[in-house]
C-alpha cells in the first residue's frame, strides 16, 4: 500500500472538492458550501479536463429539507453515504475548520 498526500479543492465545481460530505452514488454527492452556510446536493455535469465538474442542484440548511429532495432527485444512494446524511445534524452547523483550510488529505493505494 503507498501513502500520499493529495491536494484537497476549495472550488466546489471539483472532483476533489474538500468539503463533500458524502458521495451518493455516480451522478449525486452533498457537500458543505464553500461560505460554509448550508448543504448543496450536487450533480455529476460535464468534466474539466480528466475530471468530472460538480454543479450545485439544491440548497439546504435543514437536514429533514436534505433527506427529502436528495431521496426524490438522486434515486438509489450508497447505504453508507445515506448513513453519513442520517448522521448530520438537524440544522446546518458550520465545522470548526473553514473550507479555505482543507488542503491536503492522505490518500492509500
Amino acid at each position: 500500500m503507498i501513502s500520499h498526500l493529495a491536494r484537497s479543492s476549495a472550488n466546489e465545481t471539483d472532483d476533489a472538492y474538500g468539503a463533500v460530505v458524502a458521495k451518493l452514488n455516480t451522478r449525486w454527492r452533498v457537500s458543505r458550501c464553500r461560505d460554509d452556510i448550508q448543504w448543496i446536493l450536487q450533480r455529476r455535469k460535464g468534466w474539466t479536463g480528466a475530471a468530472p465538474r460538480w454543479t450545485g442542484d439544491s440548497y439546504f440548511r435543514t437536514r429533514e429539507a436534505l433527506m427529502g429532495v436528495t431521496h426524490a432527485k438522486a434515486g438509489d444512494c450508497d447505504p453508507i453515504a445515506w448513513s453519513a446524511l442520517l448522521a448530520l445534524p438537524e440544522r446546518y452547523e458550520p465545522a470548526d475548520i473553514p473550507i479555505d483550510n482543507l488542503q491536503t488529505e492522505e490518500v492509500f493505494e
